[in-house]
């Protein structure tokens, strides 16, 4: 009593979000507003439809509030937008890096997460972004004071378990489990609630680890971290066979490359000649210009490649 309402709700948006709609109430009498994102005293997220109705008396201006909780309707639905931006991503994608850095921005739209990347720990156990999208992640490189384990009053970062054990790992608290790590301030100024991380694989070995980052605490549950799972699957099948596209292409290019190409000395051979010369004399005759033909002989040189072998 007598506090601001404001302590109702997840952020400052989302308080200013709700004075937008005290207008439309007085003139309509009634209005309905959509997933609001309210802020429990413990620090979960609660999610609620909101009706108003207005009232009006001789005394008093009242307006009567009716809050639904649809966290699970919620959840459920920025589940599967995670699921469709992250097969999005990877469909659209035409190279390794667009893919991760479409997959991070898309994992952020409207989805469970604020902050997702994509890492892994070099042999000195420093850091190494490779994309990232979301709240903290232009600084994310600032853990690096606190990837080794030994700079931690209490249990590792969820990054470093995972990168590890070589499996996933994630934490429904990190700020809680992170108050004495040199990386807290980071994780609180971010807001760094729930934090999972999964491997990627690609070729068989671990490639690198994805970080999802949500501000709600306890949101990693069975359906959340199946769907992670989902997610780190998927980009590394996509990978794969953008590997395998690649290696495809190259073999080709190989190939058409030793059509054209004396195996011994890299020279264009007969069929290239074939290929090109009807171009010159085109060429040629489009510009009224010449085309000459070079031919090299050398005397006895059979001698030399039965004496000391072609190559």
């Amino acid at each position: 009593v007598g506090k601001s309402t404001e302590i109702f709700y997840a952020d400052q948006a989302e308080f200013e979000r709700i004075a937008e709609f005290y207008e439309p109430l007085e003139q309509k009498r009634t209005v309905r507003i959509t997933g609001v994102r309210l802020a429990r005293s413990d620090g979960q997220i609660l999610i609620a439809d909101c009706s108003g109705v207005k009232l009006s008396d001789l005394q008093n201006d009242i307006s009567v509030w009716t809050l639904e909780d649809v966290t699970s309707r919620d959840v459920a639905r920025r589940l599967y937008h995670a699921l469709v931006n992250a097969a999005d991503a990877v469909l659209l994608a035409t190279d390794e890096r667009e893919m991760c850095r479409r997959a991070c921005l898309d994992l952020v739209r409207d989805t469970l997460f604020h902050a997702v990347w994509i890492g892994r720990v070099s042999d000195e156990g420093q850091l190494e972004v490779l994309s990232h999208a979301g709240e903290g992640t232009e600084g994310i490189e600032q853990i690096n004071n606190c990837l080794d384990q030994s700079c931690s009053l209490s249990q590792p970062l969820v990054i470093m378990r995972a990168w590890r054990d070589r499996d996933l790992a994630y934490s429904n608290d990190e700020l809680a489990e992170q108050a004495n790590s040199p990386c807290f301030e980071f994780i609180r100024a971010n807001n760094w609630r729930a934090v999972l991380c999964a491997p990627i694989w690609r070729d068989g070995q671990i490639w690198a680890i994805m970080t999802f980052v949500s501000p709600q605490a306890q949101v990693f549950d069975a359906p959340s971290i199946a769907l992670c799972k989902r997610v780190t699957s998927l980009l590394g099948h996509a990978l794969d066979k953008l590997d395998v596209k690649q290696r495809i292409e190259c073999l080709q290019e190989q190939e058409a490359a030793r059509a054209r190409h004396d195996m011994l000395t890299g020279l264009p051979n007969r069929l290239a000649l074939t290929e090109y010369l009807p171009q010159a004399l085109a060429r040629a005759q489009r510009q009224t210009t010449s085309v000459a033909i070079g031919m090299i002989d050398l005397d006895g040189f059979k001698q030399v490649n039965d004496t000391y072998g072609h190559e």
